[in-house]
């Protein structure tokens, strides 16, 4: 069952969507959206061969990404459901989740919803730093994975 919409205005956003990311669903995004600022979730961030999946945890690693306010969640997080390939009607064959979860800001915490990992990670390769917008400067994979999405008119 999917989480009730009105629950939160803001999102955590730690990969393909991330402000500095050259792709159109995150121009997309963005336009429907207001930077509200860098955020941290302790977790752990996993390279799935051409775009990262993120992992809650307890432990003391931590998953940088970024926070926003979204305008219309009622139009923007069914379109980032399908972009994340959540499939409501069969959510464990889902590759993400999207959950509310709890991200730490420069002062204070915020709720936000945020696309979670949905499969397993035994052999993932881990992105060490937590930090996508560092892997992705050194990461031949994910940067061909986003030129081909502008290729594809995405």
């Amino acid at each position: 069952m999917m989480p009730d919409s009105s629950q939160s205005e803001f999102i955590f956003v730690y990969g393909s969507l991330m402000a500095g990311v050259p792709s159109r669903v995150a121009k997309t995004f963005h336009a429907q959206a207001e930077w509200v600022g860098v955020g941290r979730v302790k977790g752990r961030l996993y390279d799935l061969g051409e775009y990262p999946g993120l992992v809650l945890g307890n432990d003391e690693s931590y998953v940088q990404g970024q926070v926003f306010r979204i305008f219309n969640k009622d139009i923007l997080l069914p379109f980032l459901d399908e972009y994340e390939g959540l499939i409501p009607e069969h959510p464990a064959a889902s590759e993400y989740r999207r959950e509310l979860a709890t991200v730490q800001l420069a002062d204070h915490f915020i709720n936000c919803w945020m696309y979670l990992y949905n499969q397993a990670i035994t052999d993932l390769p881990l992105i060490e730093s937590g930090n996508y917008l560092q892997y992705l400067e050194i990461n031949p994979a994910h940067q061909a994975f986003l030129k081909s999405l502008r290729a594809n008119g995405e």
